[in-house]
């Protein structure tokens, strides 16, 4: 079981009587000049690290029956149709997309986000992030073919090449239907947004992929 915080990811193993083994965890830099984003490649690097550990501290990668993730959210995490990073991800404690919210909450209506979403809508939202790069990184914007929206999303597009999300994350970024369980894609296209794709929505305790080869 991993969790990929902002600062570290840390994991654990667990067999088959919910006992703990092998607690390891990896520390990754912030970035200094571009407070509030990080490249996910951070997350990737620590993830392999925490695994080639326990490989030589003789765990057996093969009995390893299932991958869970735990981590921060509320990230735009921008990938092209390669499904590479664009730009650094967003993170959660970002606010520079203040302006964009104002905009939304005109646009859409305040009354209407909070009756849909159930949820605070800000500056941190994901929906506001994203139409904040369509307005100062239009370059970047037209590059982006795909968002994720967590980190641990990320490993597990690393791993699966599955774009997944689950419906507690979702509930966080601003464009969820909270009483239908399902993205408001009317919501994008009213803001020409609608060019990139969200992610698959499921249940946190789902299987959502198997580990490909490249992987």
């Amino acid at each position: 079981s991993f969790d990929i915080g902002s600062s570290a990811i840390k994991a654990v193993l667990v067999d088959t009587q919910c006992r703990s083994h092998h607690p390891c965890s990896r520390d990754y830099a912030p970035s200094d000049d571009a407070p509030g984003q990080q490249d996910p490649q951070l997350w990737w690097d620590a993830f392999c690290q925490l695994i080639q550990e326990w490989s030589a501290q003789g765990v057996d990668l093969q009995s390893l029956a299932a991958l869970t993730f735990s981590g921060q959210m509320q990230d735009m995490i921008a990938l092209d149709a390669h499904g590479e990073v664009v730009r650094p991800a967003v993170l959660y404690m970002d606010a520079r997309a203040g302006e964009q919210a104002a905009h939304i909450a005109t646009q859409i209506g305040q009354a209407n986000i909070d009756r849909i979403t159930r949820n605070p809508f800000n500056a941190g939202s994901v929906l506001p992030k994203i139409l904040h790069l369509k307005d100062h990184e239009p370059a970047h914007f037209a590059q982006t073919k795909q968002v994720l929206l967590g980190a641990k999303d990320f490993i597990i597009f690393r791993l699966t090449g599955s774009a997944v999300c689950d419906h507690t994350t979702a509930a966080t970024t601003g464009m969820y239907d909270f009483d239908h369980g399902r993205w408001t894609h009317a919501w994008m296209t009213d803001l020409q947004l609608d060019t990139i794709r969200l992610p698959a929505l499921h249940a946190a305790g789902e299987l959502v992929g198997q580990v490909h080869g490249a992987a």
